[in-house]
């Protein structure tokens, strides 16, 4: 089956944290977490600090929904179409 429900913010976070902050979804983007020395953790701090405050004001701003989607496209479309006729 697929669904769609809603989420709080407190949810979604650890998602988006990870995807919109971290980059976990793109390998060059961990990498550059990962290289530098000493001399660069300040400027990454910086760079997270940024990030962080832009999800957290995205959250503040966004309804969020957790998505399930199954092996029925039909189905999974709407699932997606309910939602989007609300809005």
């Amino acid at each position: 089956d697929s669904w769609i429900e809603p989420i709080g913010a407190a949810k979604a976070f650890p998602s988006l944290f990870a995807n919109l902050v971290v980059g976990l979804g793109l390998p060059q983007v961990v990498e550059f977490f990962l290289r530098g020395g000493s001399s660069d953790v300040l400027r990454k701090v910086s760079i997270v600090s940024r990030r962080t405050a832009a999800v957290m004001n995205l959250l503040r701003r966004a309804k969020c929904y957790r998505l399930v989607l199954g092996r029925n496209p039909s189905i999974a479309a709407d699932a997606i179409m309910s939602i989007m006729r609300k809005a």
